[in-house]
């Protein structure tokens, strides 16, 4: 089994990001790496989802560049499979303080209401998200995208959980995969800082 690990970044991948990629724990998979950067980010998933397939990977793990995946992440998305799995990741937002990068039933994920294990769910960050790469081939392209609505912006990682959903995928949150999320803070001086 082979599980590309990509890695979308605006510049850099912070080092807490890699050493917890070269950390994981007992994987039944061989990975490949690829850090892509330069592009809007729901072209570096488009892209990262393309790489998968012509390497013939059988799952893709994207990892956001500021993300600290727990030691078993690799092997607890894995076990047991599944179509589309997700990590769970702390929005950064002080205003949203303790929710979760998931929905379930309309609302965001609150880490001590989520169940021990995994939660069926209807939408997910793609901050840590594992997909089964033979489900691609079931949802239309563009699989990640930008979509603008009268008052309304769809995020990428959205919008492919609602194609997802369309083609009757599960998604699923796991909470043995409890990510770390960093935070910089940018100290300065006079208004704006």
């Amino acid at each position: 089994m082979l599980t590309l690990i990509g890695i979308p970044t605006a510049s850099t991948v912070e080092p807490e990001t890699l050493k917890a990629i070269y950390g994981q724990a007992d994987a039944d998979t061989d990975t490949s790496l690829d850090i892509l950067y330069g592009f809007r980010i729901d072209v570096q998933r488009q892209l990262l989802c393309e790489e998968a397939i012509r390497i013939g990977a059988d799952y893709l793990l994207m990892v956001d560049s500021d993300v600290v995946l727990p030691p078993t992440a690799l092997r607890d998305l894995l076990d047991p499979p599944a179509e589309i799995v997700s990590g769970l990741v702390r929005i950064k937002s002080m205003r949203r303080k303790g929710e979760y990068a998931a929905v379930f039933k309309g609302q965001p994920l609150q880490y001590e209401a989520i169940p021990e294990g995994r939660s069926r769910i209807e939408r997910c960050g793609g901050a840590c998200l594992m997909i089964k790469t033979e489900i691609l081939k079931d949802i239309p392209r563009p699989w990640f995208e930008y979509h603008e609505e009268p008052g309304n912006a769809i995020s990428e990682d959205i919008w492919f959980c609602m194609q997802a959903q369309k083609a009757g995928i599960p998604i699923w949150a796991d909470k043995r995969v409890a990510c770390g999320h960093i935070i910089k803070e940018q100290y300065g001086f006079g208004e704006g800082y």
